[in-house]
């Protein structure tokens, strides 16, 4: 089908994923950095990760961080409980190595595999139900596991795809094509509160933690807001070029596989 799909709101990409292979081009967008990584690599690389998996099990096999950034405020050792401390040493140990290998030159189709891998396996043995907003008092037996780096799946295609980090309302603005898929914030919570840890991960660039969760400063959508919503959809159409626009239904997102165990 040769036709440009844009996914708006894209969240960890799960619907861009699905028309991949269907469509001419994917256009795909989120403002929260953790979602851009993971479509950066599921939506935006379109051919085989060279050495892929060497790196993969060369990371694997790297000694624990003694006194990493989320063994020392993200795990028991350091008062919070979001990850053991043997899965918190371990990820901060990849997660150095993948940002030393950038800096060394990897170029960015591997980098964001490796990264996007790492984030969907921190989350698979995170000490959360579903959101970050806050941790469990006991360890369950998904934190319990030993942290493993898997590969973060992804479809291979002949056509090439966008990815982009922005705000909605500006990015409309600059592009166009045939279907485009909205899927925005229906509440007021703010998804870099709910997921902050993901993007902590995903950004590595320290700070102090805010409170009990442990949160970083972080951008806040206009679309999750009553006062500014309705101003935010009709910019957005006003400026849509698209021939065919679809929104989601809140009532039928209820469960649709992505980041966060519960998947949202």
């Amino acid at each position: 089908m040769q036709m440009i799909f844009c996914d708006l709101f894209a969240g960890t990409g799960i619907v861009g994923r699905s028309f991949k292979t269907s469509v001419k081009e994917i256009i795909s967008n989120d403002l929260e950095y953790y979602a851009y990584v993971i479509n950066r690599h599921t939506i935006g690389n379109n051919e085989p990760i060279a050495d892929g998996q060497y790196f993969i099990e060369t990371l694997n096999r790297l000694p624990l961080e003694r006194k990493g950034f989320i063994y020392t405020n993200y795990c028991p050792g350091g008062g919070r409980m979001y990850f053991s401390d043997h899965n918190g040493k371990k990820i901060d140990a990849i997660r150095k190595w993948i940002e030393w290998l950038k800096r060394i030159g990897i170029d960015d189709d591997l980098y964001f595999f490796l990264l996007a891998s790492l984030i969907e396996s921190a989350d698979v043995v995170s000490n959360t139900t579903a959101l970050y907003t806050a941790y469990l008092k006991q360890l369950i037996p998904d934190a319990q596991k030993s942290f493993i780096l898997e590969p973060a799946h992804f479809e291979t295609t002949k056509n090439t795809h966008q990815v982009y980090n922005e705000n909605a309302n500006d990015l409309i603005r600059k592009i166009s094509g045939d279907i485009l898929y909205l899927d925005p914030p229906y509440t007021a919570r703010q998804y870099g509160g709910d997921y902050h840890l993901l993007g902590t991960i995903a950004r590595y660039n320290h700070f102090i933690p805010s409170g009990i969760t442990g949160r970083c400063e972080y951008k806040r959508s206009a679309w999750a807001s009553n006062k500014t919503v309705a101003y935010q959809f009709d910019d957005l159409l006003k400026h849509a070029q698209f021939k065919y626009i679809f929104r989601s239904c809140p009532k039928l997102i209820a469960v649709v596989h992505g980041i966060g165990k519960t998947r949202h």
